[in-house]
């Protein structure tokens, strides 16, 4: 009787001992369960554009612009390491929204700030088989000027091929159909009326300021810097400046440092554009900062770009060298 016992809780105490191992085995089998977002955005960062998928690692089925947003919607902690180049890519693969459906992208060709850039109508040079005129196509803004107003539309333009006289290079240059100011590459920018503000001084020497006042709010730019000589009064002043800063605050924020050169060559930095370009209700602006006067150089401000504490922020900026 005694032994029938024992063979019975034996029994029992195996049996107890295989369940727990049966149950932490499938516990530890158990698929990762795929995190879900709600408001998680992202942009494509990837001048070629970006492929999507039915699945991690599936099916190519489209493709996303360069600078579009994206919504993230699934975390499917399906990780992948690649070779693009000479560059190892290392990310997630992530559901993101399109439509109605959700489609799969590699998550290291993703940013979680717009890859803003832009480009004057003017003549580039060819540099290892490159030229920045290859970037432009349809998707890009034009800021152009038509009568006294200014838009945002889509790039008209054409591109001319030659070389350049002086060094023999080949050269591509941008044509504009307007009256273009800069072309602008950000999939956030809306077409239509751009907002602007009439200035009259578009050089600030050191000690001097200049205010604009957009929806109640007061914006001061100040400039710092060493005068090593002057020539002219007023408008017609010219001066040699080193050490050149400039300051933004408005009503609403502290001074800040945005621009600084220590040097210029026959040359200074020039306001060209202040205006709500992002249409966020706040001002973004245009300077001309040539450095040397054989440059040619656009810095675009964008306020929906600055962080927390920064009335405005650099997006993007582009240099043309034309010396022989």
């Amino acid at each position: 009787m005694k032994e029938t016992l024992y063979i019975l809780l034996f029994t029992q105490l195996f049996s107890c001992t295989f369940d727990t191992k049966e149950k932490a085995t499938n516990t530890i089998q158990k698929p990762a369960k795929i995190e879900e977002k709600a408001n998680e955005y992202k942009f494509v960062n990837t001048q070629s554009g970006l492929n999507y998928r039915n699945k991690p690692k599936g099916k190519i089925i489209g493709k996303f612009e360069d600078s579009q947003k994206l919504q993230i919607i699934k975390h499917t902690t399906v990780f992948e390491t690649i070779k693009d180049g000479t560059e190892t890519k290392k990310g997630e693969w992530l559901g993101v929204k399109k439509d109605k459906d959700t489609v799969y992208v590699f998550g290291a060709y993703l940013s979680t700030t717009i890859k803003t850039k832009i480009l004057i109508p003017t003549t580039y040079r060819d540099w290892d088989n490159k030229n920045p005129a290859n970037s432009l196509n349809k998707s890009w803004f034009d800021l152009y000027k038509k009568e006294s107003k200014y838009y945002l539309g889509k790039a008209n333009y054409h591109i001319e091929k030659g070389e350049d006289p002086c060094t023999g290079i080949f050269t591509k240059t941008i044509h504009s159909a307007n009256n273009t100011l800069i072309f602008i590459k950000n999939t956030q920018l809306k077409s239509g009326v751009v907002h602007a503000i009439d200035f009259s001084k578009n050089k600030i020497w050191p000690n001097e300021k200049i205010t604009f006042k957009y929806k109640n709010t007061t914006y001061t730019i100040r400039a710092e810097g060493d005068v090593i000589s002057t020539e002219g009064e007023g408008l017609e002043r010219y001066s040699v400046v080193e050490n050149y800063k400039l300051y933004i605050a408005t009503n609403n924020s502290s001074e800040s440092m945005f621009l600084e050169e220590s040097s210029f060559n026959n040359s200074f930095v020039k306001l060209l554009f202040v205006g709500d370009i992002d249409a966020d209700g706040k001002l973004d602006f245009i300077f001309k900062a040539n450095r040397d006067y054989e440059e040619e150089r656009v810095i675009l401000y964008l306020s929906s770009e600055a962080k927390k504490g920064e009335t405005i922020k650099k997006a993007s900026e582009i240099a043309i060298q034309f010396d022989c």
